[in-house]
């Protein structure tokens, strides 16, 4: 079994991916690169909104891990107003966990405005693998007192400009994935 973790800012834990057995023994856990990590400040992964949705190839030598949201240097979270950053999604090598490329999500701002007090936000918590190439992205938002919303785009991993070198994603220096 795989499974993600969005690590603990505050308790200095790094997000994670981890392989275990049917019993619950930890088997490995693949490496995280430096730039998703957990920095002091407002610098690296956001604190729960980092690793979130996993999806192996249909050939199973792949592994796809998704943020949730932008990293600090890849833009804001979405808001009412706009989409914000771009979330990064990163294809690792089932076997090694070394990163093989990524690709950049642009998120959808959030559509509710919210009608009471609280936080809303939106993200990815989900992404599952139709075919080799294609990829299902579940987007989530919540706005206190307006609810949920869910929305499920189709991408295409070729679209979009590899990232996996890219250390501060802005406009004009990578192309985004589309979404269908």
């Amino acid at each position: 079994l795989l499974w993600s973790s969005e690590g603990d800012k505050a308790l200095g834990l790094d997000p994670v991916v981890r392989e275990m057995r049917l019993d619950g023994t930890l088997i490995r856990e693949l490496p995280t690169l430096p730039m998703l990590r957990m920095q002091p400040g407002e610098h690296g992964a956001r604190d729960n909104l980092s690793f979130e949705g996993l999806a192996l190839t249909p050939d199973g030598k792949g592994l796809w891990v998704s943020m949730e949201a932008p990293r600090y240097e890849d833009g804001p979270v979405p808001s009412v107003d706009g989409g914000g950053g771009a979330a990064r999604i990163t294809l690792m090598h089932a076997a090694s966990g070394n990163p093989i490329r990524q690709i950049a999500y642009p998120l959808d701002a959030i559509p509710k405005r919210p009608t009471a007090p609280g936080v809303a936000d939106n993200g990815i918590p989900e992404i599952l693998m139709l075919d080799q190439f294609r990829l299902f992205v579940l987007e989530r938002s919540y706005s206190p007192g307006a609810g949920n919303s869910l929305r499920l785009y189709l991408i295409d991993v070729r679209d979009g400009s590899d990232v996996l070198n890219v250390p501060v994603l802005r406009e004009g220096n990578y192309t985004p994935v589309q979404k269908r």
